[in-house]
């Protein structure tokens, strides 16, 4: 199962963090998204039909750009 940690650079606020918690959990493989609110980021795994271009997409529709954190 693919996994990746994010960061959101232009998000504000807890607010800003629950969209993009909410929006990644709606799709359809995601098996788990572990919010890091301090770092304005979070940890994803995922699944098919969930593709990373899924992912980057549906926080990108948001308005926020997702900076992938290598580990």
């Amino acid at each position: 199962m693919p996994t990746k940690t994010l960061r959101f650079p232009s998000a504000f606020g807890n607010e800003d963090l629950d969209r993009i918690e909410n929006a990644l959990c709606q799709l359809a493989g995601m098996r788990d998204v572990t919010m890091a609110r301090a770092m304005k980021g979070a940890t994803v795994h995922w699944e098919a039909p969930t593709s990373w271009e899924d992912i980057e997409r549906a926080v990108r529709n948001l308005g926020y750009v997702p900076e992938e954190v290598e580990a």
